[in-house]
């Protein structure tokens, strides 16, 4: 009678749905552990990505003051650009106007020179 298999009593049954409980349970805490674990990582990279966040706002807010400076610096140099285009047409118009003079002064020259030479060679 040894080679034939017993039947299953309800008590063994029971032992068997009692242990197959116990691994699925253990099972489940296990993977709420790692569920845990697996939040805390979550966690920590919000916290990361928090950190990245305001480093960023910190960076935009530097370039938007770059920006108004160099704004600022660039209506300066432009301001002065258009003041020296100003002296340098001035000087352009005086040293037409210059020209000019030197051109009248110079013929009025060459008359008087030969206004003296006729007087002298009268």
């Amino acid at each position: 009678m040894a080679d034939t298999p017993v039947p299953e009593t309800l008590e063994t049954i029971a032992e068997r749905i009692t242990a197959l409980a116990k691994s699925i349970e253990l099972r489940f805490t296990r993977v709420d552990e790692r569920f845990d674990s697996v939040d805390q990582q979550f966690t920590s990279v919000d916290q990361h990505f928090t950190s990245v966040d305001q480093h960023f706002k910190s960076i935009d807010q530097r370039f938007d003051e770059m920006k108004a400076q160099l704004g600022v610096k660039i209506e300066a140099v432009d301001a002065n650009v258009t003041l020296v285009f100003d002296a340098v047409m001035s000087l352009q118009k005086h040293a037409e106007n210059n020209a000019k003079d030197h051109q009248r002064f110079t013929e009025r020259l060459n008359n008087h020179d030969v206004r003296i030479l006729a007087l002298e060679s009268s």
